[in-house]
């Protein structure tokens, strides 16, 4: 089963959020997987909210695969952002922040990132 079917078998039966975790839980988290996702924006928003939640239990091939896209998936980069303003601490997500300005630009205290980042 490819990442379209998997989506196009749970469309109209379950949430974003739903299919975003089945995505990864079925196949994980490498480009191909969340290229195939820009296609379904109202998914990738939802992929953004489940990366924000498991952020820190990513290994560091995983987190590098979801900076390089989010650089390349606006919606993605938008809603992550989003969430690590509102409810993350941001010196959590101080790698992602730093490599990617659309994320940057949706952090409302940006300065303290770079002020706290050592404490």
């Amino acid at each position: 089963m490819t990442v379209r079917e998997l989506i196009y078998n749970m469309m109209y039966k379950k949430s974003y959020n739903e299919i975003a975790s089945s995505v990864i839980n079925k196949f994980g988290i490498n480009i191909d997987v969340l290229n195939e996702l820009k296609m379904f924006p109202n998914i990738s928003r939802a992929l953004a909210i489940e990366v924000f939640y498991l952020y820190n239990k990513l290994n560091d091939n995983e987190k590098n695969v979801i900076i390089e896209y989010s650089k390349n998936n606006q919606i993605f980069a938008d809603a992550l952002g989003e969430c690590i303003n509102s409810h993350g601490n941001i010196k959590d997500f101080y790698e992602i922040i730093a490599k990617n300005k659309c994320i940057r630009s949706k952090i409302d205290n940006i300065d303290s990132i770079y002020y706290n980042k050592d404490q």
